[in-house]
Formats: structure tokens, C-alpha cells, sequence
């Protein structure tokens, strides 16, 4: 992303996901991590919360997606380091937007790309082929319990975003545990006091 002045920002570098939704490139959630993740689990959990968000910003434009993408990354600025790079994608057996079925689909590609031995830097998930969501009636007509996914289920995620609009991250996919040691430390940044209005300091 670039600033008016030219200088390029880059909120992953300073821990933050990093959400890009358009026609084209569909949704990529990603994050750079504030320590070297070697254990499948932790970047297990992480790839989980991102396909959270992701799965949120399809049903907020009321799409749907056609394929999904894994991938994970060592440091490419530190070449003393092993590097592996990969990526994989694979297209669901009917478009979703559920987040159970979009979590339990990139977790099975990221045990397909997953290597002990590295110290990997980053991961992410990216949505493609987007589309808008069909009609509740058409979307009912699928069943993946054949291929082990969860059943689409629209009622339930829009309760489950009604009530984390209300009550900010109340409810979260068991998969994204509770262990965030991955994430950067937000207590060392400044608050955002001119672009956030949650941030603002009141005078009583």
C-alpha cells in the first residue's frame, strides 16, 4: 500500500493481518509473525484465525468463494536461514463462505505443505474465484459430509458475526485456539488515536 508522500506501508511488518477483498484478486489474509514458528500446530492455529476473517469479509459482501489457497514462508531476508516457500489451492466441492468448511479445507492443505525443520515467518490464505452468494434454498441443496467438511450452515455464521459485531471476537472457531503466542506484541504500539474512533481519549 502506498502513501501519498511514495513510501510503501506494510501493516503485516508491524504484526496486523493484512486483508486485500476485490473482484480480481479475491480476499488474502496474511500476517508476518513476531517469532519463528516451527511447530505445525501454532501455525496451524494462526492460519485458522486468518481464514476467520477472511470467511467474515465474504459474508459481509455476501459472496461466496470457489477456491482456496494456503501458503507459508520462511524469512527471505534472512538467506543464513533454510528456505521453503510453498503454496497449494484446491477448489471446494461447492462455493462457500462458512467458516468451519473454509478452516477445515486450509488446514488440510497446509498438513500437505507443512515441513519440520523450518522456521517459518509468515502464512496466509487467500479466497478466489469469488462469487455472489446463491439463495438460502439453492445453498441448502449441498451436503458436504460426503468429502468431511462441515454442512453449510448460512443461519449459523450470521448469528455467530451478529454477535461478534455486538460483543467484539466472543465467538471464535475452536480451531483458532487460545494459545496467541504467535502474535506480535500490541501492547508495544501506539494507539491510533487519529485514525481509530475506539481510540480517542474522552474529557469528562
Amino acid at each position: 500500500m502506498a502513501t501519498q508522500s511514495g513510501r510503501v506501508f506494510r501493516p503485516d511488518l508491524i504484526g496486523k493481518p493484512v486483508a486485500v477483498l476485490s473482484n480480481n484478486d479475491g480476499c488474502i489474509v496474511s500476517r508476518s509473525f513476531s517469532r519463528r514458528l516451527a511447530e505445525y500446530r501454532e501455525l496451524s492455529a494462526a492460519l485458522s484465525e486468518f481464514c476467520s476473517r477472511a470467511a467474515e469479509k465474504l459474508r459481509k459482501q455476501h459472496s461466496v468463494t470457489g477456491c482456496i489457497t494456503v501458503f507459508i514462508r520462511t524469512n527471505p531476508f534472512n538467506p543464513q536461514e533454510p528456505q521453503y516457500q510453498p503454496s497449494v489451492s484446491v477448489k471446494p466441492d461447492a462455493a462457500t463462505q462458512d467458516s468451519r468448511a473454509i478452516i477445515a479445507t486450509a488446514n488440510r492443505l497446509l498438513k500437505e505443505i507443512f515441513k519440520a525443520g523450518y522456521g517459518y515467518h509468515k502464512c496466509g490464505v487467500q479466497l478466489s474465484h469469488i462469487q455472489p452468494e446463491a439463495s438460502p434454498g439453492q445453498l441448502e441443496l449441498f451436503d458436504f459430509a460426503d468429502n468431511g467438511l462441515p454442512t453449510e450452515n448460512r443461519q449459523l455464521m450470521q448469528t455467530v458475526d451478529q454477535i461478534n459485531r455486538r460483543f467484539p471476537k466472543a465467538i471464535s472457531v475452536a480451531a483458532t485456539s487460545l494459545d496467541k503466542t504467535w502474535k506480535s506484541r500490541t501492547e508495544r504500539m501506539s494507539q491510533s488515536y487519529t485514525t481509530s474512533w475506539n481510540e480517542l481519549v474522552w474529557v469528562k
